[in-house]
Protein backbone atom coordinates (compact mmCIF):
# COMPACT_ATOMS: atom_id res chain seq x y z
CA UNK A 1 0.00 0.00 0.00
CA UNK A 2 2.64 2.82 0.63
CA UNK A 3 4.13 1.98 -2.71
CA UNK A 4 0.84 2.70 -4.30
CA UNK A 5 0.88 6.23 -2.33
CA UNK A 6 3.90 6.90 -3.16
CA UNK A 7 3.07 6.12 -7.30
CA UNK A 8 0.12 8.00 -7.13
CA UNK A 9 1.52 11.42 -5.20
CA UNK A 10 4.22 10.72 -7.79
CA UNK A 11 1.80 10.95 -10.72
CA UNK A 12 -0.51 13.22 -9.58
CA UNK A 13 1.47 16.17 -7.95
CA UNK A 14 1.00 18.70 -10.76
CA UNK A 15 3.06 21.77 -10.10
CA UNK A 16 1.06 24.64 -8.92
CA UNK A 17 2.58 27.76 -10.28
CA UNK A 18 5.71 25.53 -10.78
CA UNK A 19 6.17 24.56 -6.95
CA UNK A 20 4.61 20.72 -6.11
CA UNK A 21 0.88 20.94 -4.87
CA UNK A 22 0.46 19.59 -1.06
CA UNK A 23 -0.43 15.42 -0.66
CA UNK A 24 -1.71 13.89 2.37
CA UNK A 25 -2.95 10.03 2.26
CA UNK A 26 -5.83 9.48 4.39
CA UNK A 27 -6.87 6.54 6.00
CA UNK A 28 -9.95 4.59 7.00
CA UNK A 29 -11.99 5.78 10.31
CA UNK A 30 -12.19 3.97 13.70
CA UNK A 31 -15.37 3.84 14.30
CA UNK A 32 -18.16 6.01 14.25
CA UNK A 33 -16.90 9.98 14.36
CA UNK A 34 -19.73 12.07 16.39
CA UNK A 35 -19.97 15.89 14.96
CA UNK A 36 -19.79 18.12 17.57
CA UNK A 37 -16.28 19.53 17.15
CA UNK A 38 -14.89 18.09 20.49
CA UNK A 39 -12.43 16.00 17.93
CA UNK A 40 -11.97 13.65 20.77
CA UNK A 41 -12.41 10.25 19.07
CA UNK A 42 -9.52 7.92 18.38
CA UNK A 43 -9.55 8.35 14.89
CA UNK A 44 -8.44 12.09 15.39
CA UNK A 45 -5.63 10.79 17.84
CA UNK A 46 -4.46 8.03 15.31
CA UNK A 47 -4.88 10.29 11.37
CA UNK A 48 -1.69 11.52 10.79
CA UNK A 49 -1.49 15.35 10.13
CA UNK A 50 -1.89 17.64 7.17
CA UNK A 51 1.19 19.89 8.03
CA UNK A 52 0.94 23.56 9.37
CA UNK A 53 -0.78 25.68 6.70
CA UNK A 54 0.63 28.64 5.37
CA UNK A 55 0.33 31.95 3.80
CA UNK A 56 -1.64 31.82 0.66
CA UNK A 57 1.85 33.35 -0.70
CA UNK A 58 3.06 29.69 -0.11
CA UNK A 59 6.25 31.28 1.57
CA UNK A 60 5.31 32.87 4.93
CA UNK A 61 4.09 31.09 7.84
CA UNK A 62 1.17 31.43 9.15
CA UNK A 63 1.05 33.85 12.17
CA UNK A 64 -2.67 32.06 12.73
CA UNK A 65 -1.22 28.75 13.57
CA UNK A 66 -3.67 25.92 11.49
CA UNK A 67 -3.88 22.30 10.87
CA UNK A 68 -6.57 19.94 10.05
CA UNK A 69 -7.11 15.85 9.56
CA UNK A 70 -8.62 13.62 7.67
CA UNK A 71 -10.13 10.09 7.53
CA UNK A 72 -13.04 8.54 5.52
CA UNK A 73 -15.70 5.68 5.70
CA UNK A 74 -18.20 4.71 2.69
CA UNK A 75 -20.22 7.46 3.00
CA UNK A 76 -18.44 10.18 4.73
CA UNK A 77 -15.27 12.25 4.37
CA UNK A 78 -14.18 13.84 7.22
CA UNK A 79 -12.20 16.76 7.92
CA UNK A 80 -11.25 18.10 11.26
CA UNK A 81 -9.34 21.72 11.74
CA UNK A 82 -7.50 23.40 15.14
CA UNK A 83 -7.17 27.07 14.49
CA UNK A 84 -5.42 29.37 16.56
CA UNK A 85 -7.42 32.55 16.83
CA UNK A 86 -6.74 35.65 19.50
CA UNK A 87 -9.53 37.07 18.34
CA UNK A 88 -12.28 34.89 16.84
CA UNK A 89 -15.56 36.72 14.69
CA UNK A 90 -18.39 35.45 13.47
CA UNK A 91 -22.03 36.64 13.62
CA UNK A 92 -23.64 34.84 11.12
CA UNK A 93 -26.60 32.78 11.90
CA UNK A 94 -28.24 31.05 8.84
CA UNK A 95 -27.08 28.82 5.97
CA UNK A 96 -25.70 30.15 2.88
CA UNK A 97 -24.96 33.62 4.83
CA UNK A 98 -21.71 34.78 3.10
CA UNK A 99 -19.15 33.06 5.93
CA UNK A 100 -16.26 33.92 3.98
CA UNK A 101 -16.96 38.01 4.84
CA UNK A 102 -16.03 36.48 8.52
CA UNK A 103 -13.96 33.78 10.39
CA UNK A 104 -14.24 30.62 8.64
CA UNK A 105 -12.81 27.08 7.39
CA UNK A 106 -13.44 26.16 4.10
CA UNK A 107 -13.15 22.88 1.80
CA UNK A 108 -12.77 22.30 -1.71
CA UNK A 109 -13.46 19.35 -3.74
CA UNK A 110 -12.91 18.81 -7.52
CA UNK A 111 -16.34 16.92 -9.19
CA UNK A 112 -14.61 13.52 -10.03
CA UNK A 113 -16.22 12.29 -12.96
CA UNK A 114 -15.83 16.34 -14.40
CA UNK A 115 -12.07 16.70 -13.97
CA UNK A 116 -10.74 20.02 -12.59
CA UNK A 117 -13.53 22.13 -13.87
CA UNK A 118 -16.30 22.12 -11.24
CA UNK A 119 -15.54 21.40 -8.02
CA UNK A 120 -17.39 21.90 -4.47
CA UNK A 121 -16.59 24.24 -1.59
CA UNK A 122 -17.82 23.85 1.97
CA UNK A 123 -17.50 26.99 4.55
CA UNK A 124 -18.15 26.52 8.42
CA UNK A 125 -17.88 29.20 10.66
CA UNK A 126 -17.08 29.16 14.28
CA UNK A 127 -20.60 29.67 15.07
CA UNK A 128 -21.25 26.25 13.31
CA UNK A 129 -23.05 27.56 10.26
CA UNK A 130 -22.48 26.48 7.27
CA UNK A 131 -21.99 27.42 3.52
CA UNK A 132 -21.87 25.15 0.49
CA UNK A 133 -22.10 25.78 -3.21
CA UNK A 134 -21.32 23.91 -6.17
CA UNK A 135 -19.05 26.16 -8.85
CA UNK A 136 -18.58 25.35 -12.60
CA UNK A 137 -15.85 27.73 -12.87
CA UNK A 138 -14.14 29.92 -10.64
CA UNK A 139 -16.49 32.44 -9.14
CA UNK A 140 -19.08 31.14 -10.66
CA UNK A 141 -22.03 28.49 -9.68
CA UNK A 142 -24.98 27.57 -8.29
CA UNK A 143 -25.46 28.86 -4.32
CA UNK A 144 -28.68 27.72 -3.88
CA UNK A 145 -27.19 23.80 -4.84
CA UNK A 146 -27.53 22.28 -0.83
CA UNK A 147 -25.07 19.21 0.14
CA UNK A 148 -26.69 16.11 0.62
CA UNK A 149 -26.27 14.89 4.28
CA UNK A 150 -23.03 17.86 5.50
CA UNK A 151 -23.08 17.55 9.19
CA UNK A 152 -20.85 20.47 10.64
CA UNK A 153 -19.85 21.64 14.63
CA UNK A 154 -17.32 23.73 16.29
CA UNK A 155 -15.79 24.71 19.68
CA UNK A 156 -14.20 27.68 20.31
CA UNK A 157 -12.62 29.23 23.55
CA UNK A 158 -13.47 32.33 24.60
CA UNK A 159 -15.85 35.37 24.09
CA UNK A 160 -17.03 35.62 20.22
CA UNK A 161 -16.01 39.61 18.40
CA UNK A 162 -14.60 40.68 21.51
CA UNK A 163 -11.14 41.71 20.82
CA UNK A 164 -10.22 43.03 23.81
CA UNK A 165 -10.61 39.40 25.58
CA UNK A 166 -7.82 37.42 23.70
CA UNK A 167 -9.57 34.24 22.59
CA UNK A 168 -8.24 30.36 22.86
CA UNK A 169 -8.71 29.50 18.97
CA UNK A 170 -11.28 27.02 17.57
CA UNK A 171 -11.63 23.82 16.07
CA UNK A 172 -13.72 22.49 12.88
CA UNK A 173 -15.24 18.97 12.88
CA UNK A 174 -17.17 18.20 9.13
CA UNK A 175 -18.57 14.94 7.76
CA UNK A 176 -19.02 15.35 3.77
CA UNK A 177 -20.87 13.13 2.01
CA UNK A 178 -19.09 10.85 -0.39
CA UNK A 179 -21.81 11.15 -2.91
CA UNK A 180 -21.68 14.78 -3.02
CA UNK A 181 -17.93 14.60 -4.96
CA UNK A 182 -19.30 10.92 -7.01
CA UNK A 183 -17.13 9.08 -5.43
CA UNK A 184 -19.97 6.54 -4.32
CA UNK A 185 -19.64 4.65 -7.62
CA UNK A 186 -16.12 4.37 -7.44
CA UNK A 187 -15.79 2.99 -4.00
CA UNK A 188 -18.20 0.37 -3.60
CA UNK A 189 -16.59 -3.16 -3.07
CA UNK A 190 -13.92 -0.83 -0.88
CA UNK A 191 -10.82 0.83 -2.64
CA UNK A 192 -8.28 -1.81 -3.36
CA UNK A 193 -5.79 0.34 -5.38
CA UNK A 194 -6.68 3.90 -3.57
CA UNK A 195 -8.88 6.63 -4.99
CA UNK A 196 -7.02 10.00 -5.66
CA UNK A 197 -9.08 13.40 -4.93
CA UNK A 198 -8.01 17.03 -5.63
CA UNK A 199 -8.89 19.03 -2.91
CA UNK A 200 -7.40 21.94 -0.95
CA UNK A 201 -8.36 23.30 2.83
CA UNK A 202 -8.14 27.05 3.33
CA UNK A 203 -8.71 29.32 6.56
CA UNK A 204 -9.71 33.12 6.56
CA UNK A 205 -9.01 34.79 9.75
CA UNK A 206 -10.22 38.77 10.41
CA UNK A 207 -9.73 41.65 12.83
CA UNK A 208 -13.23 41.91 14.41
CA UNK A 209 -14.36 45.79 12.66
CA UNK A 210 -15.74 48.61 15.15
CA UNK A 211 -19.32 47.45 14.16
CA UNK A 212 -20.27 44.01 14.64
CA UNK A 213 -22.16 42.22 11.73
CA UNK A 214 -19.80 44.28 9.25
CA UNK A 215 -17.52 42.19 7.18
CA UNK A 216 -13.82 41.28 8.90
CA UNK A 217 -11.15 43.74 8.50
CA UNK A 218 -7.56 42.67 7.15
CA UNK A 219 -8.44 39.04 6.14
CA UNK A 220 -5.15 36.72 6.48
CA UNK A 221 -5.60 34.38 3.77
CA UNK A 222 -4.29 30.44 4.75
CA UNK A 223 -3.96 27.38 2.80
CA UNK A 224 -3.01 23.74 2.77
CA UNK A 225 -1.71 23.90 -0.70
CA UNK A 226 -0.92 27.83 -1.12
CA UNK A 227 -1.95 28.73 -4.97
CA UNK A 228 0.51 31.64 -4.77
CA UNK A 229 -2.05 34.03 -5.51
CA UNK A 230 -4.82 36.55 -3.61
CA UNK A 231 -7.48 33.75 -4.19
CA UNK A 232 -8.27 30.28 -3.58
CA UNK A 233 -10.36 29.21 -6.37
CA UNK A 234 -7.54 27.65 -8.02
CA UNK A 235 -8.25 24.26 -8.97
CA UNK A 236 -5.36 23.69 -10.74
CA UNK A 237 -3.56 23.88 -7.02
CA UNK A 238 -5.72 21.71 -4.94
CA UNK A 239 -3.67 19.31 -3.23
CA UNK A 240 -3.40 15.39 -3.81
CA UNK A 241 -5.31 13.56 -1.11
CA UNK A 242 -5.65 9.17 -1.87
CA UNK A 243 -7.93 7.25 0.19
CA UNK A 244 -6.31 4.88 1.39
CA UNK A 245 -8.58 1.35 2.71
CA UNK A 246 -6.65 0.54 5.73
CA UNK A 247 -7.91 1.73 9.14
CA UNK A 248 -6.17 4.56 10.69
CA UNK A 249 -4.98 2.75 13.88
CA UNK A 250 -0.86 2.03 14.30
CA UNK A 251 -0.19 4.24 10.97
CA UNK A 252 3.53 5.20 11.58
CA UNK A 253 3.76 8.92 10.37
CA UNK A 254 4.82 12.37 11.75
CA UNK A 255 1.85 14.79 13.19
Amino acid sequence: MRTLVLATFLALAVGCQGVPVAQYACYRSLGDIKIDGALNERSWAEAPGMGEFMLDDGVTASPSRTTAKMVWDDDFLYVAFWCDDRDIYATYKDHDDPLYNQDVCEVFISEMDYGMGLFVEYEVSPLSKTFDMYLVAPYHGLIDWDSSKLRAATKFKGVLNDPADPDGGYTVEMAIPIADVALRRKTVGGVRDGVPLRMNLYRIDYDTPERIGDPGLDPTLIAWSPTRVERFHQPECFGVVLLVDTPVEGISVPQ
